[in-house]
C-alpha cells in the first residue's frame, strides 16, 4: 500500500528490501514529484552499497544497521570499541594498544588491522579479546567503513 501526502509517502513493504531503497526512493521523488531530501527505513535497507547511492545525491539517509537495533549488545571486545584512527590508519584496542594494517582483500572489499601477538599476549585480556597463539588480536574493516560510520552517526542524532 502507498500512502501520499504533501509532506509523506509510506512504500509498500516487500518480503526482501535489501536492494529495494534506491528503486523506492526514485518512485517517491516520481509521485511527488520533487527530490527528496531525507529517506528513513528500517535495518532491512542497511545495505551500505544502495544506501550510499541515495546519500551521494543529496537525500540524508536515517536507517540503522542491524547492530543498532539488534537484541545483542556488543561485548566490551566488540570490533565497535576499537577506535579507528583515520590520519594514522591504526585501531587502538581498550588497552590502549595498536592495530596496524595488515592487508586489503579485495574479494571481501575489506582490510584487516591487527595487533602485535606479544602485545597480545601481556594483555591481562588475554583469552578474552582474542585466542589466538599465532596471531594478535585482528579487526575487519570494510573498504567502505567510513561511510557506514556516517550512516551510524546520522540515526543517533537527535533530530533524527
Amino acid at each position: 500500500m502507498e500512502i501520499a501526502t504533501k509532506k509523506h509517502l509510506s512504500l509498500k513493504a516487500l518480503m526482501n528490501d535489501t536492494r529495494q531503497f534506491v528503486k523506492q526512493i526514485k518512485q517517491a521523488q516520481e509521485t511527488l514529484g520533487k527530490k527528496c531530501n531525507t529517506a528513513c527505513a528500517d535495518a532491512g535497507y542497511s545495505t551500505a552499497e544502495e544506501l550510499e547511492k541515495i546519500d551521494k545525491q543529496g537525500t540524508k539517509v536515517i536507517v540503522p544497521t542491524q547492530k543498532q537495533v539488534g537484541p545483542k549488545k556488543p561485548g566490551p571486545f566488540d570490533h565497535l570499541v576499537f577506535k579507528y584512527i583515520p590520519q594514522e590508519d591504526v585501531y587502538i584496542c581498550p588497552t590502549v594498544h595498536n592495530l596496524s594494517y595488515l592487508w586489503n582483500n579485495g574479494k571481501t572489499k575489506r582490510c584487516e588491522y591487527a595487533a602485535d601477538i606479544h602485545a597480545c599476549r601481556a594483555c591481562k585480556h588475554f583469552g578474552l579479546c582474542t585466542k589466538g597463539e599465532k596471531h594478535g588480536r585482528r579487526i575487519p574493516r570494510n573498504n567502505d567503513e567510513s561511510f557506514r560510520d556516517k550512516m551510524r552517526a546520522q540515526y543517533l542524532e537527535t533530530e533524527s
